[in-house]
């Protein structure tokens, strides 16, 4: 080796440097002519390519960890705010419970006639409440919502306004609240939380309501004192989480290329351990928080019986002071039973004498049996509150016991337990959705550092990819994901646009019931009707803008019409404003689902389009479940302008996953086929909609399956179950619930009954039977189960959508009037009819039969699916029997 060498190898000592010389000396010896430059050259590039090949593998494992964390993150962040929404409820208890005791005492006042303006006493009635910690108003209003008295002076202008309104929604609602002293639901502004207790007169007709303003805060203190605990356990669970996942970032790269055979290990080979990690963090996170629970729970339960012993004692020690005996006092088992109504905390109230007899005892009168799932909460033993009784003389007259009822404990554990399964859920399907997108950065990435597979492989690449673009690796890794690129962009997408869905008609509400003399309910139904038929329109110049000009246009105009439209519906200072800013959305939503469902048709080959379009439908149905129950849960904890915001600022997350998963694609146009003298055509025939409006089993398939099945969906799940569980009182999280079971069985029953259904020759009998399905399901609605009664309904329709839609779209695929039109449009004209459907359903439910319970209505509706898809089993068997070979369907 010459001299120049020697200097060279010694300049970049290292192993790899030394061997490269040490394995290129002979060409230094061949010759005089020792070309240093050269050699340095090629150390410089390999010295290079193997940073550039440790930082890939770098960034391999930070992103990855990334995306572990994230969803962690998401674990915690939902488990949290369940945890601060049980404790602000917890503490508002307290109050809400003080408003019905001291409502209970104006009433009995009200009782002998005394008018509520001119309530003498009053403000010593009012006394005690404002001496509760926090309160910094206290005082009734009329029916109107108009302060009595200058209670209110102590209060803003604006603060009055929300006051008076809520009083005037409470009076207005009072017809579906149980009859008592019942407090409606707490409403809030920037500084106090109010607590509104109806007042009812001898007749029992609404006559004003009791107020009580209590500061933030109070609120906020005593909950940053309950949920301490809690956060301190989650950071440590976290912690150590976060470790396991970090091990797990670094196996990722190789548990995905176990082999240079071309074959990846299965997605739930690599997706195990980090998916064990987190949901056993979940777990933990579960078990501090109902641990706290529990003790807060019985803490507040005993509270409560005591307020009640103190309150009854002290109205028995009056009455003993009089000489009275027990069994001279009148109407003594009507008080008793009038205070143990008040709350829920004491079983049965019991009088003993001084020897220990029982004088008299009141059970309390259970409004409902408790649910399955209460009976196995661990609670603990019911406990007893004694207060003893005095005499005239302050002699000893006997007790008053209580029998604390543990079944409040149980019942508030038991709806922690779901909120914490449903939070549960809800991060397993984040994550599961962010390792698809793992994968999909993880394999080009792989692809990049020259070490994933690389044997040839036929691609499906765009044309407009050049071959230098790509290396073969790449090309093979595009190729082998090329069926999961667009899942992880509609899961964002949809779970953007599905946040405000549980709570729509009840923000129309809040805005107002009044617009352009329309009935009330058919109000309520407008922003979603407006809003599907909106999507009706784009879908239907989606797919032909899509055939045209290709998926990627449609599909970004679409997400700049969402982002408008969810920043709207949070400002809209009116109805009409939201009606509006809901169309925009839709026009929105209908551009970029569209734009998707193109993508999959025209960029993916036959051999991959079903893969790829089942994962679309994967995703859809993952990002309605994500969002509909975040949706709820955020509506509970940071309100409904909130989220509305969040719904259009979200809209970035999909266009960011986009410029990741879909930049190979996104400049790409419409695909182009060649005529038969080798000009290019649009591979769309233009011969517009006619073969498919003239196709008797495809127009069957739209106008008694498609449209009957959204509007049946739609009805029951966007605008009854919303409506329905306001007015008896239930959560809004248990509407993002229902809408969870109904995405929770498609995803898990789909898989397997589509393969059934891909085996079968004849599809339209499946479509038939799953019409059938959905319709008497919904026709159980009449026997009023309850909150049951709608999760099994919303289970049957959920059944019958795994049996429809993939022996639907099979079915329509083979008609020869969908490959004379084109896929993409014969899609886009299905995407219509699903809006048209979804656009009737509200207004449907809204006018008819004004009559009928809500319920009942969705039950008419049930029928009617029902009897539709009797309707497009005659359309089928008239067309087979009249052409057997083109009605193989």
């Amino acid at each position: 080796m010459c001299r120049t060498c020697n200097v060279l190898r010694v300049s970049l000592y290292g192993s790899y440097a030394t061997r490269f010389l040490r394995s290129n000396a002979q060409n230094c010896l061949a010759g005089p002519e020792c070309n240093a430059t050269a050699w340095a050259s090629g150390v410089l590039n390999r010295l290079q390519a193997a940073a550039l090949r440790k930082l890939n593998r770098t960034s391999i494992l930070l992103g990855s960890l990334f995306l572990l964390l994230v969803a962690l993150a998401a674990s915690a962040l939902l488990s949290f705010a369940a945890l601060e929404r049980a404790q602000v409820e917890l503490l508002s208890e307290e109050y809400t419970l003080a408003g019905r005791e001291t409502a209970a005492e104006i009433e009995y006042g009200l009782r002998f006639g005394r008018p509520l303006a001119q309530f003498i006493g009053l403000e010593d009635i009012l006394e005690d409440l404002r001496g509760m910690p926090g309160v910094t108003a206290v005082g009734v209003a009329d029916r109107q919502g108009a302060p009595l008295g200058d209670w209110a002076s102590d209060l803003e202008p604006d603060q009055v306004a929300v006051v008076g309104t809520a009083a005037r929604d409470l009076l207005t609602d009072l017809p579906s609240i149980d009859e008592g002293a019942h407090a409606g639901a707490p409403v809030a502004d920037h500084t106090h939380r109010y607590f509104l207790t109806p007042l009812r007169d001898r007749d029992d007709d609404p006559v004003g309501v009791l107020v009580v303003a209590v500061l933030l805060s109070e609120l906020s203190m005593a909950r940053a004192q309950g949920v301490t605990e809690a956060v301190t356990s989650m950071l440590v669970v976290s912690v150590v989480a976060a470790g396991l996942l970090a091990v797990s970032a670094g196996r990722l790269r190789s548990a995905m290329f176990p082999k240079r055979n071309g074959k990846a290990a299965s997605r739930w080979r690599w997706i195990i351990v980090p998916l064990v990690v987190l949901l056993s963090a979940q777990t933990a996170y579960a078990v501090f928080v109902l641990q706290i629970m529990r003790t807060d729970l019985a803490a507040a339960t005993e509270t409560g019986a005591a307020r009640i012993v103190n309150r009854v004692g002290d109205d028995l020690d009056q009455l003993l002071s009089l000489g009275l005996g027990f069994d001279r006092m009148s109407g003594l088992d009507a008080l008793l039973a009038e205070a143990i109504s008040l709350n829920s905390a004491v079983e049965h109230l019991s009088i003993h004498d001084p020897s220990g007899a029982v004088q008299m005892r009141v059970l309390r009168e259970f409004d409902e049996a408790a649910g399955w799932l209460t009976g196995w909460m661990p609670v603990p033993q019911s406990g007893l509150i004694t207060r003893e009784l005095s005499g005239r003389d302050g002699s000893p007259a006997g007790q008053l016991v209580a029998q604390i009822d543990s079944t409040p404990i149980a019942a508030g554990l038991a709806d922690h337990v779901i909120t914490m399964l449903t939070v549960a859920a809800t991060s397993a399907f984040v994550m599961i959705e962010l390792f698809i997108l793992l994968q999909i950065v993880l394999s080009r990435a792989v692809a990049r550092d020259g070490t994933g597979p690389t044997e040839t492989v036929e691609t499906s690449l765009p044309e407009q990819e050049s071959d230098a673009s790509l290396s073969e690796s790449e090309a093979h890794a595009e190729t082998r994901t090329l069926h999961l690129v667009a899942r992880p962009v509609m899961f964002a997408f949809i779970l953007s646009w599905a946040l405000p869905l549980s709570f729509l008609p009840l923000k129309m509400r809040s805005l107002g019931d009044q617009l352009w003399g329309l009935p009330q309910e058919l109000v309520f139904a407008l922003p979603i009707s407006a809003e599907m038929g909106a999507a009706l329109v784009m879908a239907v110049l989606a797919g032909r803008m899509a055939d045209r000009v290709g998926w990627s246009r449609p599909f970004m105009v679409g997400l700049a019409l969402s982002a408008l439209g969810g920043v709207g519906a949070a400002l809209a200072p009116d109805s009409a404003s939201f009606i509006l800013a809901r169309v925009v959305t839709g026009l929105g939503y209908g551009l970029a689902w569209m734009g998707l469902q193109a993508f999959v048709v025209q960029t993916c080959g036959a051999e991959q389009r079903g893969q790829a379009l089942a994962n679309l439908l994967a995703g859809i149905l993952a990002g309605f479940i994500v969002g509909t129950a975040i949706g709820g849960i955020a509506a509970e904890q940071f309100g409904r302008d909130t989220v509305l915001w969040a719904t259009g600022l979200t809209v970035l997350a999909p266009l960011g996953i986009a410029l990741i998963t879909l930049r190979p694609y996104l400049g790409v146009a419409a695909p182009r086929a060649a005529a038969s003298d080798g000009r290019a055509i649009p591979a769309a025939v233009p011969s517009g909609w006619g073969p498919l409006l003239r196709s008797p089993v495809y127009m069957g398939m739209m106008i008694l399956s498609v449209v009957p099945f959204s509007v049946a969906q739609v009805g029951l799940l966007y605008f009854a179950v919303p409506l329905h569980l306001d007015r008896i009182g239930a959560a809004a999280s248990d509407a993002g619930r229902i809408m969870m079971v109904y995405g929770v069985v498609v995803i898990v029953l789909g898989p397997m009954l589509s393969q059934l259904i891909d085996r079968s020759r004849f599809k339209a009998p499946i479509v038939v039977a799953g019409g059938l399905v959905g319709g008497l399901g919904l026709m159980l609605l009449v026997a009023d189960l309850g909150l049951a009664g709608i999760f099994l309904a919303a289970v049957f329709l959920s059944l019958s959508s795994t049996l429809i839609e993939p022996a639907r779209a099979a079915a329509i695929l083979r008609l020869p009037a969908v490959r004379a039109t084109g896929h993409a449009s014969a899609l886009g004209l299905q995407r219509a009819a699903d809006k048209l459907g979804q656009m009737v359903g509200p207004v449907a439910i809204a006018i008819m039969l004004p009559a009928l319970d809500m319920m009942d209505r969705v039950a008419v509706l049930g029928l009617g699916f029902a009897v539709a898809s009797l309707l497009l089993a005659a359309v089928v068997l008239w067309r087979y029997r009249k052409n057997k070979a083109s009605a193989d369907v």
